[in-house]
């Protein structure tokens, strides 16, 4: 481990992170009920693009949650979140390779090496083999 006696702070912080949640959650609450948050607007609903994303976000969200476990998770995010750069954000190319790429490998390492948490990892051989 790079950090270890990180165990006790992420026990802490995940406390931490929960109270100060439900403590945000009680000032908007108090807020709305004060009337001090208003709408500014009514709802509408959403034009063809934005219902198509909506439907697209759903699924990805959906195939991600399938295929996370035997696919692993390096792979299967990097995929999802391709997907979503390119479909929803309508992001270039060149930028949706970098993030997709860098953005997963980021995420587990931190969680491997920093934290000591494994994310779960391919069952299909080729990808076990490359380390995935």
């Amino acid at each position: 481990l790079l950090f270890p006696g990180l165990g006790l702070i992420t026990r802490f912080f995940s406390g931490f992170a929960a109270l100060l949640g439900g403590i945000l959650g009680c000032i908007w609450l108090l807020q709305a009920l004060t009337g001090r948050i208003r709408a500014e607007s009514k709802l509408e609903m959403p034009d063809r693009d934005g219902a198509l994303a909506i439907v697209a976000t759903v699924a990805i969200i959906l195939g991600f949650s399938e295929l996370v476990k035997p696919v692993g998770f390096v792979v299967t995010t990097a995929v999802a979140l391709g997907l979503l750069l390119v479909i929803v954000a309508r992001r270039s190319w060149w930028l949706t390779l970098i993030i997709s790429l860098l953005f997963p490998l980021g995420v587990y390492v931190t969680f491997k090496y920093a934290l000591g948490i494994e994310l779960p990892q391919s069952s299909i051989p080729f990808l076990q083999n490359l380390g995935l």
